[in-house]
């Protein structure tokens, strides 16, 4: 009797723990999908299906997709569980992203970029994906809103930094464009051994011109003074910058005093 109440309690305390058991996976699996639902990324985990006589990896599989991730495939994301999708998705858009799917599993490489990829009204998407066993669990963000916002900084930056650079008036580099860009061809020309000319030239009687018929003809004959300098010169590396006032400076890559 004594063998039967103890075997008895083991059992009832194996039911208790089985139970709180199951309690905490289901806890775990309402959370879990709590977390996949209301996410506001696309996440998913793809299992790879893999040729059976060579082991290449020819697809994955989906084994968890949420309806964000779902909705990128026009399908339910119910609908996805354990089909082929994968490769032939990614074939309309970005083909080359399917071989580094394969690279994260087989080098257990993560991806973790900026990714262009045209969806509808999206286009940038950032992806993270790490490998999972004989797969990889991918997070996906669009990111086009913020995208958009970078580049048209990268734009502007590009155009505040062109405008730092040139001359107001002539518009062709100023000074301080000149200072740099010599420093960088005597540089390269010291470790090429290459001929680099450099010319200082300004205009006779600038003063007296712009004294008898005004600053708005001065401004006139230094733009065309301008424009004619930049007309000369047809080398690549060839440049001209307003050097102060009315003198101007030319640089000659890679040519001899005679050729200038």
């Amino acid at each position: 009797q004594l063998t039967i109440q103890r075997q008895k309690r083991i059992l009832h305390e194996e039911i208790v723990r089985r139970r709180n058991t199951e309690e905490m996976l289901y806890q775990s699996r309402a959370l879990l999908s709590s977390v996949l639902n209301t996410s506001s990324d696309g996440i998913a985990v793809l299992q790879t299906v893999r040729e059976p006589q060579t082991g290449e990896i020819k697809d994955f599989r989906c084994v968890v997709v949420n309806p964000v991730m779902a909705r990128a495939f026009s399908r339910n994301h119910d609908d996805l569980a354990g089909k082929l999708v994968l490769r032939k998705f990614l074939s309309r858009f970005n083909p080359s992203l399917f071989d580094r799917f394969v690279s994260i599993v087989e080098t257990g490489k993560s991806l973790d970029e900026d990714i262009y990829f045209p969806l509808g009204e999206s286009s940038w998407y950032h992806f993270v994906a790490v490998k999972l066993g004989d797969g990889f669990a991918i997070t996906v963000r669009d990111i086009t809103k913020r995208k958009k916002i970078e580049l048209e900084l990268q734009s502007a930056n590009r155009q505040l930094q062109l405008m730092a650079n040139l001359d107001g008036l002539t518009q062709i580099p100023n000074r301080r464009y000149f200072d740099s860009y010599l420093t960088e061809e005597w540089q390269r020309h010291l470790i090429t051994s290459q001929p680099l000319t450099l010319i200082l030239l300004d205009v006779d009687f600038f003063k007296a011109y712009n004294d008898y018929y005004g600053h708005q003809k001065g401004d006139d004959c230094l733009i065309k003074v301008a424009q004619s300098l930049t007309q000369i010169v047809k080398q690549d590396g060839d440049f001209v910058a307003r050097f102060g006032g009315e003198e101007f400076a030319l640089i000659l890559s890679n040519t001899e005093i005679e050729e200038g």
